[in-house]
């Protein structure tokens, strides 16, 4: 199949985790030279403030000239001419490829069963349904046949970080941090609501805390949730002073970040309840960062073999207290097992899984 010139297609712009792994991908096609794609289309019917951002992300990178990010009605995919058109989430977009004829694949990214009940309704027009992980294809696989409705091929095509194409930052936002911090971070990256779960992060560090005060202090950086005052929170426990809250950071600084973190021999932790990959936690691990995730599916398939040693039950503060404490005294031990298990996330990864579709 020919794809010189391919669109993506989601509802919503907001530069959530969507956005993430299609920057990934246009990363991966402008710097590999066996899969040709010209030109690519990320169209959105509706911006809730993630277009500009977005666009803005294509241009740090260099990638405008490949990738244009858009809002416009669902004719967009008819006009544009596209070898084909990949519907993230979309039925309006799958019912309209559907009736005028345009070649396309529909991809799943959410973890929420209730939201798979569309790809029981499929057009037999459809080329297949791609899903971001096996784990992820296996679940599916198993909600389609008890519905009776597995009749198109689920491919998977691997979310993954680009740590093999994308240079390693400098020491610039490394200075600007943690200049005058003796303490070593243990960072939360991700939204603070109660999906995401950083009260569990928060009760496991008071406790870390409390034998190893003069060591860690604690990061979290994302958007703050509705559901949860995480500055009530913080007072609550008595952490004032030893947990830093960071403003929502763009994509094109979460490396830096991420580097950062890595530089101050930190940790990264994640308790999040679901997750359909757990990409900010594959970053954390592609710079070798020792990572503590609870033990939702997901997050076991990202450490595959390594599962007992960096992941906790999750529900379980006092769990993942004791696999800090472990960690913290292994760390070298733990930053080597990092980098094997990074290999898994590479772009090359991507590409093989992408050449399954052509």
């Amino acid at each position: 199949m020919t794809m010189n010139k391919i669109a993506f297609v989601y509802p919503w712009a907001t530069f959530g985790g969507v956005e993430r792994v299609l920057i990934n991908r246009v990363l991966a096609f402008s710097r590999n030279k066996k899969i040709v794609v010209n030109c690519i289309d990320i169209i959105f019917t509706h911006d809730s403030g993630g277009l500009a951002p977005l666009n803005k992300v294509m241009d740090d990178y260099g990638l405008s000239s490949l990738c244009k990010a858009k809002v416009s009605d669902l004719s967009a995919l008819r006009d544009g001419n596209y070898d084909c058109v990949f519907c993230i989430d979309f039925e309006a977009a799958i019912d309209f490829c559907d009736t005028n004829r345009i070649k396309y694949y529909v991809e799943c990214h959410t973890t929420y069963k209730h939201g798979w009940d569309y790809l029981t309704r499929l057009p037999i027009s459809c080329c297949g349904i791609i899903v971001p992980s096996v784990l992820f294809k296996r679940k599916l696989a198993d909600f389609l046949s008890i519905n009776g409705k597995n009749k198109h091929k689920i491919l998977t095509i691997q979310n993954f970080v680009p740590w093999d194409i994308v240079d390693v930052p400098s020491d610039e936002l490394y200075e600007y941090i943690f200049s005058g911090y003796s303490l070593k971070p243990i960072l939360f990256f991700s939204r603070l609501d109660k999906h995401k779960n950083p009260l569990e992060a928060l009760d496991a560090f008071y406790k870390f805390n409390q034998e190893r005060r003069d060591e860690y202090f604690m990061i979290l950086c994302g958007p703050l949730g509705a559901d949860i005052d995480i500055f009530s929170e913080i007072s609550y426990r008595g952490l004032e002073g030893r947990v830093l809250i960071l403003p929502e950071i763009s994509f094109s600084k979460s490396d830096k970040l991420l580097f950062s973190i890595h530089k101050s021999r930190g940790i990264f932790v994640s308790c999040s309840v679901g997750e359909s990959f757990g990409l900010s936690a594959a970053e954390a691990i592609c710079m070798g960062i020792p990572v503590l995730l609870s033990d939702i599916d997901a997050h076991k398939e990202l450490v595959g073999d390594y599962s007992d040693e960096f992941t906790y039950n999750l529900g379980d503060s006092t769990d993942l207290c004791l696999k800090l404490a472990s960690v913290a005294d292994s760390y070298i031990q733990a930053y080597e097992k990092m980098l094997l298990l990074r290999n898994t996330f590479s772009s090359d990864k991507f590409m093989l899984d992408w050449q399954e579709i052509m």
